[in-house]
């Protein structure tokens, strides 16, 4: 018995070959989907007026990052000029804040370092370190960006009502 196919049958099968190899899903991507590379920050410091500050709730403080709307008065270093615009300030957990004395008042002058970046027309920093008026500088985040609070932070005891005073209206 001879398994040979006749012709009309081997000419389907050949046609039909790259059908089926057509419709088979492409090859996955190991590194993901290609997306286009993000901007690298630019860095900044300046000093500046805080216009207005998020009151994280005390039930959310722990785990919160505390923000700051400031308006730059001198940019000592960065790209472009900044001076009185308005930019948010991300700083930290209030935790970490509360640790460390700062408290933040409608109308303080604040020196902030970090990394900057344009997000929907709005400018957004990344606080490596803040210092108020006449205060010693607070280190938050490492040169790469890296927070230097714990994971994990400590229990919520004594004093909930955060590193903000409410911004007068």
């Amino acid at each position: 018995m001879s398994l040979s196919l006749s012709r009309g049958w081997r000419t389907a099968a050949l046609l039909g070959l790259p059908l089926v190899i057509g419709c088979s899903p492409p090859p996955s991507d190991p590194n993901g989907p290609w997306r286009p590379p993000e901007p690298e920050p630019v860095r900044l410091a300046f000093d500046g007026t805080i216009l207005g500050a998020d009151g994280v709730p005390p039930e959310r403080r722990l785990a919160e990052d505390v923000h700051l709307t400031v308006t730059p008065t001198v940019v000592t270093s960065g790209g472009e000029t900044l001076v009185g615009v308005e930019v948010s300030v991300q700083l930290a957990p209030g935790w970490y804040l509360d640790e460390r004395g700062l408290r933040f008042e409608h109308d303080n002058e604040v020196h902030v370092e970090g990394a900057y970046r344009r997000e929907g027309g709005k400018i957004i920093v990344l606080a490596t370190r803040i210092a108020k008026k006449g205060t010693p500088v607070v280190e938050l985040r490492d040169e790469k960006g890296n927070p230097l609070w714990p994971v994990t932070p400590p229990s919520a005891s004594g004093d909930t009502t955060g590193p903000i005073k409410p911004t007068p209206k």
